[in-house]
């Protein structure tokens, strides 16, 4: 499989101020982002019809940094942006194991991936090849350690679909360094993100 995407930005506050984006706005941003995606297919000449995937960039109204959220399928209705905010929610308090249900939601950006099968692939793991580079090793400063604690440093790319990384360890790319800190695990999850499951081997978790 292979995997076009495309973004739009334009901010929402639904439980802040809920007419600020409404349904029909939001449906317009994707039928907009639909249309881009087939004119780039077509200029490929892809044969197969895609499959797509809605997702945003999303946080806490206010928060300095947004995290990636697979937005729900289906008609984009009333009831889309309770359904969105859900999946955020749930998809921060899995990354960060809490919240604040308190708090508005924003999504800062909107986009869609074009998903194209090829080969009979499963579309999760073909879009995420590894590149195969094993990771490299540094010393690295953890409190928790005591000190200076021999670290493996990843490239992201290098992070396959069946990869677990275990701490201390610095997952590198282009945008962003993670750092996984002793006994963190992180893996792929379906889209491509890095999950990272919090002092997982007290907790004898071996997978996100």
């Amino acid at each position: 499989s292979s995997a076009a995407v495309t973004r739009a930005a334009m901010p929402w506050l639904p439980s802040a101020a809920p007419g600020r984006c409404t349904p029909p706005a939001i449906a317009r941003v994707y039928a907009d982002l639909e249309a881009r995606l087939a004119a780039d297919l077509e200029r490929l000449h892809e044969a197969a019809p895609p499959r797509f995937r809605r997702f945003a960039y999303m946080r806490h109204a206010g928060q300095g940094f947004e995290i990636p959220v697979d937005l729900p399928a289906g008609a984009i209705d009333a009831a889309f942006a309770a359904r969105a905010e859900a999946a955020f929610r749930a998809a921060y308090k899995a990354r960060y194991l809490t919240g604040d249900p308190a708090a508005a939601v924003e999504a800062v950006d909107w986009g869609l991936a074009a998903i194209i099968p090829r080969g009979g692939v499963e579309a999760s793991t073909a879009a995420l090849p590894a590149s195969g580079e094993p990771p490299a090793t540094r010393d690295a400063w953890f409190p928790e350690a005591g000190g200076f604690t021999p670290t493996q440093v990843w490239r992201r790319e290098a992070i396959g679909p069946d990869t677990i990384v275990g701490g201390p360890a610095i997952v590198e790319d282009a945008e962003a360094t993670t750092l996984l800190l002793p006994g963190d695990t992180a893996c792929l999850g379906p889209g491509g993100h890095l999950i990272i499951a919090i002092n997982a081997a007290a907790a004898g978790v071996s997978r996100p």
